[in-house]
């Protein structure tokens, strides 16, 4: 994307109220982001035509779909034969999403199924025949969750690697981590100013 067709802040706006609430109108939309409707509903028709919203969909918790197994497979193919295969890895039962990688495997894609039982027959059946895949790695998926983004199209700070200090407000009056929250913090007491005194060792017994 060009310059001339670089998203601005209202786009990322629009963009992000949408993905929290993809059934919004455009009238509410329009209103959330401080902006016309006639604005709003060209905005759109752009970032559509340009194929920057590429559609509308809805999330499902897949355990209430009786999709209880959720695992990555990690696939090596023949060389420059991604092309074939990708179709196909598409059209496994369960498949949900598929990337093509540059790293020790070739694709990595989340499949979801009901059982063990099914998720062995699409790796050890329906996979193993796809021409072109030479091997393949399972990792089952204890648990998973979609993280929403936040009001600046990033995770929110808590979520994410890298993110700044907390707001002062958040770290108390002090503008320092309260104590229980850092690693070899000491512990609080009840006076700040008393020195804490270790107990006597119990004496020994005979026999202890």
């Amino acid at each position: 994307m060009d310059d001339a067709h670089a998203l601005d802040a209202i786009d990322r706006h629009l963009i992000e109220l949408l993905g929290a609430d993809g059934r919004c109108s455009v009238n509410e939309l329009a209103q959330r982001a401080g902006v016309g409707r006639a604005t709003a509903y060209q905005r759109l028709g752009r970032l559509r035509e340009r194929g920057v919203i590429e559609g509308f969909t809805v999330r499902v918790d897949p355990r209430a779909m009786g999709l209880g197994i959720s695992a990555l497979l990690l696939i090596n193919v023949e060389q420059r034969a991604w092309s074939e295969v990708r179709p196909e890895l598409r059209a496994l039962p369960g498949a949900e999403w598929v990337a093509v990688t540059a790293g020790e495997f070739d694709f990595v894609m989340l499949v979801r199924t009901p059982d063990v039982g099914t998720l062995r027959d699409v790796v050890l059946e329906r996979l193993q025949s796809i021409p072109g895949v030479r091997a393949s790695e399972t990792v089952l998926l204890l648990d998973d969750e979609w993280v929403e983004p936040g009001p600046t199209g990033r995770p929110p700070a808590d979520h994410g690697r890298g993110a700044g200090p907390p707001a002062a407000a958040e770290r108390g009056g002090t503008g320092r981590p309260p104590a229980a929250a850092g690693l070899g913090s000491p512990p609080a007491t009840a006076d700040p100013g008393r020195r804490r005194v270790r107990p006597a060792a119990r004496p020994s017994r005979a026999g202890d």
